[in-house]
Protein backbone atom coordinates (compact mmCIF):
# COMPACT_ATOMS: atom_id res chain seq x y z
CA UNK A 1 0.00 0.00 0.00
CA UNK A 2 1.44 3.06 -1.02
CA UNK A 3 0.61 5.56 1.92
CA UNK A 4 0.59 8.66 -0.88
CA UNK A 5 -2.30 7.00 -2.35
CA UNK A 6 -4.74 6.98 0.88
CA UNK A 7 -8.32 7.27 0.03
CA UNK A 8 -9.83 8.82 3.09
CA UNK A 9 -9.39 12.29 4.21
CA UNK A 10 -9.23 12.43 7.72
CA UNK A 11 -9.76 15.60 10.02
CA UNK A 12 -7.55 15.34 13.40
CA UNK A 13 -9.29 17.47 16.27
CA UNK A 14 -7.63 18.24 19.60
CA UNK A 15 -9.33 20.02 21.98
CA UNK A 16 -7.89 23.66 23.27
CA UNK A 17 -9.17 26.30 24.99
CA UNK A 18 -9.93 25.09 28.68
CA UNK A 19 -13.17 23.55 30.14
CA UNK A 20 -15.97 24.93 33.02
CA UNK A 21 -13.14 24.17 35.68
CA UNK A 22 -10.54 26.12 34.42
CA UNK A 23 -9.09 23.36 33.08
CA UNK A 24 -6.33 23.68 29.99
CA UNK A 25 -6.98 21.78 26.13
CA UNK A 26 -10.65 20.44 27.46
CA UNK A 27 -12.78 22.33 25.81
CA UNK A 28 -14.09 20.70 22.25
CA UNK A 29 -16.14 24.36 21.04
CA UNK A 30 -13.48 25.70 19.16
CA UNK A 31 -10.75 22.63 18.79
CA UNK A 32 -7.23 22.94 16.48
CA UNK A 33 -7.54 20.57 13.47
CA UNK A 34 -4.95 19.14 11.06
CA UNK A 35 -5.92 17.35 7.83
CA UNK A 36 -3.89 14.27 6.70
CA UNK A 37 -5.13 11.29 4.22
CA UNK A 38 -5.72 7.49 6.02
CA UNK A 39 -7.74 4.64 5.18
CA UNK A 40 -10.19 3.64 7.60
CA UNK A 41 -9.78 -0.21 7.17
CA UNK A 42 -12.89 -1.04 9.36
CA UNK A 43 -15.26 1.36 11.48
CA UNK A 44 -13.29 0.88 14.49
CA UNK A 45 -9.66 0.93 12.81
CA UNK A 46 -7.69 4.00 11.21
CA UNK A 47 -4.58 3.91 9.20
CA UNK A 48 -2.56 7.10 9.06
CA UNK A 49 1.20 8.31 7.80
CA UNK A 50 4.01 7.65 10.19
CA UNK A 51 4.05 11.14 10.71
CA UNK A 52 0.60 11.71 11.59
CA UNK A 53 0.22 14.03 14.74
CA UNK A 54 -2.71 11.80 16.59
CA UNK A 55 -2.94 11.40 20.27
CA UNK A 56 -4.83 9.39 22.74
CA UNK A 57 -7.54 12.02 23.59
CA UNK A 58 -8.37 13.26 20.30
CA UNK A 59 -10.91 13.10 17.89
CA UNK A 60 -11.21 12.52 14.15
CA UNK A 61 -13.45 12.94 11.52
CA UNK A 62 -13.42 10.32 8.58
CA UNK A 63 -16.01 10.80 6.00
CA UNK A 64 -18.27 13.03 7.28
CA UNK A 65 -18.24 10.86 11.10
CA UNK A 66 -16.41 12.07 13.98
CA UNK A 67 -14.59 9.50 16.34
CA UNK A 68 -12.81 9.38 19.09
CA UNK A 69 -9.01 7.79 19.26
CA UNK A 70 -9.34 4.78 21.56
CA UNK A 71 -6.12 3.81 23.13
CA UNK A 72 -2.63 4.80 22.26
CA UNK A 73 -2.08 5.19 18.67
CA UNK A 74 0.66 2.69 17.64
CA UNK A 75 3.50 2.80 15.28
CA UNK A 76 3.99 0.50 12.86
CA UNK A 77 7.96 -0.24 12.12
CA UNK A 78 9.62 -2.32 9.35
CA UNK A 79 13.01 -3.06 9.56
CA UNK A 80 14.19 0.32 7.47
CA UNK A 81 11.82 3.14 8.92
CA UNK A 82 8.36 3.85 10.59
CA UNK A 83 5.55 2.64 8.01
CA UNK A 84 2.19 3.96 9.55
CA UNK A 85 0.24 4.49 12.77
CA UNK A 86 -2.91 2.36 13.46
CA UNK A 87 -5.36 4.51 15.75
CA UNK A 88 -8.53 2.47 17.08
CA UNK A 89 -11.79 4.33 17.22
CA UNK A 90 -14.86 4.86 19.05
CA UNK A 91 -18.31 6.05 17.12
CA UNK A 92 -19.33 9.45 18.52
CA UNK A 93 -22.87 9.67 18.97
CA UNK A 94 -24.67 13.08 18.24
CA UNK A 95 -27.95 13.54 19.76
CA UNK A 96 -29.94 16.48 19.01
CA UNK A 97 -31.71 18.11 22.32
Amino acid sequence: MSLRNLPDEVTILRASGTDAYGNPGASWESPSTSTVRGFQVRRDQLLLPPDADVQLGDRVRVNGVTYAVEGEPNLVRSMRAAVLVTVGLARLEVTSG
